[in-house]
């Protein structure tokens, strides 16, 4: 466990501390980028999902302002921070956890520490860094599936099985591809999807993967992580568990990792982007993003202490092969290297949709599906909650697209789906035609489907008008205030948001964002269940 007093010395103390030496191991040239990637990128959610460990100690002395310059100027919305490192103890853990705390609360002008997935979107709407408190490694929780809830308390989010070694709940990467999840592993896996932790697969074994995709019931994530296909390394994911997460909901970060490339070579950016091709072609466009697992700059002054944390490393038996070159991509050594991935990804022919995909709006939608309920510290209590609309809701007439008004308790007795959107929203625009789709095969059976902007309506009114014409939505489409709009989202304020609601009025199911594979038709088993 990297301590204060050691953080300079090592890896970690890398990633933030470079931002201030001028003698950088590959100039970053701004005219590399395109003036479209520029724009796309400046005007998209971006979130880095392993990024800035143990952020409290980082972040922090009489440098902190420089170091969050140079962190603001990257341009990530949200990050995913590792806390308890690869080998961190209970105590050890506590007091990371402790440290970012500490920098979440001095520093609240920059950063918001993300507990649901609300706090993604404020992050962006105030133009801070949110940040999400994650595990890498299990030995904080040592064999106490009880522990998950402890931390989750504590606001961890997202927690692996194993770091690349053995644990008593998986098998790491390193100790090959047989041996998998264990019944302790099994009841953890229940339990963070109970809470709403996201569990996150990175660096465990073949077997291990496999078998973690199929116990969980929420979508699972592999946060940063290479293709084995590309490259044949322990670290990096076959095609076939590749598939599978993709096929259970999730998402995988592709990393800037060594592990890209066989030794001796660096990766380049072209070595990135095969990965990342080979991801989006693998799983589809809907389920990969970046977790790039570097330091945001590198200096000359920064490789004598990366390589000694690879010794440490060695010493401690968690070094996976390939660790003989430092953890870079010199061509990407730059604070805004995902604006790189952006102009790469354009140049290759990929529209601005997908790449916004790639840049962070997938991870965001997949955190939205985990984490729902993580508000309360009882989530069946927080579920009890949604199990009805409120009254006041019912009864409020939202005003309608052409000037009608319509109350939600007109329709007692039918079932209804109410979706809540906006019109610049992405996921919303695939949504939409599949609610179409859903209203012209179920009206007849007595449906109703309404969908709300959450927009001001005068000054939405012409996009919301494009919008139906675009989609051809033949249903009622009109406005929810703003307190509507946060009485039906619970804290929880990501959209799209869809409800379904049964005949007798029971919410029979939630949903929170969109994901083209899985909830079409979890929509129609709702509302089908909804019509009964």
């Amino acid at each position: 466990m990297i301590t204060r007093r050691d953080f300079g010395k090592s890896l970690a103390g890398a990633v933030v501390l470079s931002a201030l030496q001028p003698e950088l191991v590959w100039p970053f040239q701004a005219e590399k980028v395109s003036a479209k990637a520029a724009d796309l990128y400046r005007s998209s959610f971006i979130l880095d999902c392993n990024a800035l460990a143990s952020i409290g100690y980082q972040i922090t002395g009489s440098d902190q302002d420089k170091l969050l310059k140079a962190v603001r100027e990257s341009g990530i919305t949200v990050l995913k921070s590792t806390l308890g490192q690869a080998t961190g103890t209970f105590d050890e853990t506590m007091a990371d956890i402790a440290e970012a705390d500490k920098l979440m609360e001095k520093r609240s002008d920059v950063f918001v520490k993300v507990r649901t997935s609300s706090d993604l979107d404020h992050a962006r709407q105030q133009h801070k860094i949110g940040v999400i408190y994650s595990f890498e490694a299990a030995s904080m929780l040592e064999d106490k599936v009880e522990r998950i809830e402890l931390f989750h308390k504590r606001g961890v989010r997202v927690m692996q099985l194993s770091y690349n070694r053995r644990s008593p709940f998986g098998v790491g990467c390193l100790e090959g591809d047989t041996g998998g999840l264990t019944e302790l592993g099994r009841e953890a896996v229940a339990k963070m999807n109970e809470l709403g932790v996201a569990l996150d697969l990175s660096h465990a074994n073949t077997q291990t993967i496999a078998e973690g995709i199929a116990a969980t019931k929420k979508p699972p994530v592999i946060s940063h992580s290479g293709c084995r296909s590309i490259y044949l390394h322990p670290r990096n994911v076959e095609d076939r568990e590749m598939k599978a997460l993709a096929n259970k909901g999730g998402v995988m970060g592709v990393y800037m990792l060594p592990y890209l490339t066989p030794s001796p070579k660096q990766p380049t950016l072209d070595d990135y982007m095969q990965h990342l091709e080979h991801a989006l072609k693998t799983c589809g466009e809907d389920h990969v993003g970046v977790g790039t697992d570097v330091p945001l700059q590198v200096a000359e002054t920064d490789l004598e202490n990366m390589r000694r944390q690879v010794e440490q490393r060695k010493a401690a038996g968690i070094s996976a092969p390939g660790e003989d070159r430092p953890a870079y991509i010199p061509e990407m050594n730059t604070p805004r290297k995902i604006e790189l991935i952006t102009d790469a990804l354009l140049k290759r022919g990929y529209t601005s949709g997908v790449v916004q995909k790639v840049l962070g709006e997938n991870f965001k939608r997949v955190f939205g599906e985990i984490w729902i309920g993580t508000n309360s510290d009882n989530p069946a209590a927080q579920n009890e909650v949604l199990n009805k609309l409120p009254d006041h809701v019912v009864n409020t007439e939202f005003p309608l697209l052409g000037g009608k008004t319509v109350k939600l308790s007109e329709h007692s007795g039918k079932a209804m789906v109410i979706n809540l959107f906006a019109t610049w929203c992405g996921p919303c625009r695939l949504e939409s035609p599949a609610l179409a789709k859903l209203h012209h095969e179920f009206h007849d059976q007595g449906l109703v489907v309404i969908e709300l902007s959450t927009e001001d309506p005068q000054a939405s009114k012409d996009s919301v008008r494009d919008w139906v014409k675009k989609f051809h939505l033949p249903y009622s489409v009109g406005w929810a205030t703003r307190d509507i709009a946060l009485a039906l989202m619970q804290d929880q304020e990501s959209i799209p948001q869809s409800f379904v609601i049964a005949r007798d009025g029971r919410i029979v199911r939630r949903f929170i964002g969109y994901n083209p594979r899985t909830t079409v038709n979890l929509l129609r088993e709702a509302v089908e269940e909804a019509l009964k």
